[in-house]
């Protein structure tokens, strides 16, 4: 039975036919430190060099644009990692913040960066001037309510003087 020759061997054996001995173990180490840079470049982007982004309520650096997740519509505000619009409430379940009934959300589907809450979808309609603007709205059965979830007793119409964002819950 024959036996298998690894590729490496072969392509030793073939280098040093054509290169010259130097030539070959010239081109390997540049080979070797080749692949260690790709897999440190690798290992750092997915690590983000040690440090990794602020989730919700996280204290952050306002200075430091990669201190929250933005890919979580997060962003540092008052050194605290929060949604990234007054109109958006964070969805524990979902880890993002989300556009609530009436805000403006992402129609584009490979996109997504501004999901709509629980319930609701994006559809562009008309603004007050006549031009389309994607917005989100209750899906069938649920209705539009001033809550921070459907389970409060009572809605609440402002906030500390703000109005409260609107959230879709069963009619």
């Amino acid at each position: 039975m024959r036996q298998k020759i690894p590729l490496s061997v072969i392509f030793w054996r073939e280098a040093l036919k054509g290169w010259g001995k130097k030539m070959a173990y010239l081109w390997y180490l540049k080979m070797r430190a080749s692949i260690i840079l790709t897999f440190a470049t690798l290992l750092l982007s997915c690590h983000g060099l040690g440090t990794s982004s602020g989730g919700f309520g996280d204290k952050c650096d306002e200075n430091d644009f990669d201190s929250c997740d933005i890919g979580a519509a997060l962003s540092c505000i008052s050194s605290t990692c929060n949604c990234l619009y007054p109109w958006m409430i964070y969805d524990p379940l979902r880890s993002k913040c989300l556009s609530t009934v009436s805000q403006p959300c992402d129609l584009d589907a490979d996109v997504k960066f501004v999901d709509c809450v629980t319930n609701a979808y994006c559809v562009s309609l008309p603004n007050e001037f006549g031009q389309p603007f994607p917005q989100c709205v209750c899906n069938r059965s649920y209705t539009p309510k001033a809550k921070k979830n459907c389970s409060d007793k009572k809605e609440q119409v402002s906030f500390y003087g703000q109005q409260l964002s609107q959230i879709c819950c069963p009619r």
